[in-house]
């Protein structure tokens, strides 16, 4: 298996197989980061807008990483796998949602209920993408390679129907603290300059 792409979102820049393709320090919080490389992308799909942050962290990362690369027309929907870990979980809109809890004039949130849990950025890429794959989130205290590849590994290896996997670090802990990181894992590709898909690389690749 190889790494046929790879993105990352960290610090106001989008690098993609590590290069910078689009920067927006001047934006006043994470939102308006995400929503300018939205529009960057030509990317339509009202349901953005309503997803918490660390969702459309996830989604715009998935975007930018499947643009171009036609899974559609060379997988099954059943044939793609998505794992994505971080390690806060979905504190974020965890945080947001207490104090729609702990708010004597208001009663809790049910749109922001919906996204505490964190498999639920996966769902949102899955639904967008049709991916019907096997799916899965891990949580570590940081980008644990290792960990990530071997359990791709184990489901190339137990799940005969997976032949592509998108996996990755999607972590969002506040407007400041956020980084994604995901890499799409392919069959070996004589036409490609080949990335192995191993611990060594993925270390390589990721981007603090």
């Amino acid at each position: 298996m190889i790494i046929t792409k790879h993105i990352s979102i960290v610090n106001a820049e989008v690098e993609v197989n590590g290069e910078k393709v689009f920067s927006n320090t001047a934006a006043d919080s994470l939102n308006a980061f995400l929503k300018s490389i939205y529009r960057e992308y030509g990317i339509k799909y009202p349901k953005y807008f309503k997803m918490d942050r660390l969702s459309k962290l996830g989604f715009i990362a998935s975007e930018i990483l499947l643009k171009e690369q036609n899974l559609s027309e060379k997988y099954k929907p059943n044939e793609v796998a998505v794992i994505i870990s971080n390690s806060s979980s979905t504190i974020d809109v965890d945080t947001k949602y207490y104090k729609t809890l702990t708010d004597k004039d208001d009663i809790p949130s049910p749109a922001l209920f919906v996204y505490t849990l964190p498999n639920i950025m996966i769902g949102e890429i899955c639904i967008r993408n049709k991916f019907r794959g096997e799916i899965a989130f891990l949580i570590s205290k940081e980008f644990n390679a290792k960990q990530i590849y071997e359990y791709a590994k184990s489901i190339f290896a137990n799940n005969k129907k997976i032949k592509t996997c998108i996996i990755g670090w999607v972590e969002l802990s506040s407007d400041t603290n956020y980084n994604a990181n995901l890499f799409l894992i392919e069959a070996f590709d004589n036409n490609k300059n080949n990335i192995t898909f191993d611990v060594s690389n993925l270390i390589k690749k990721y981007k603090k």
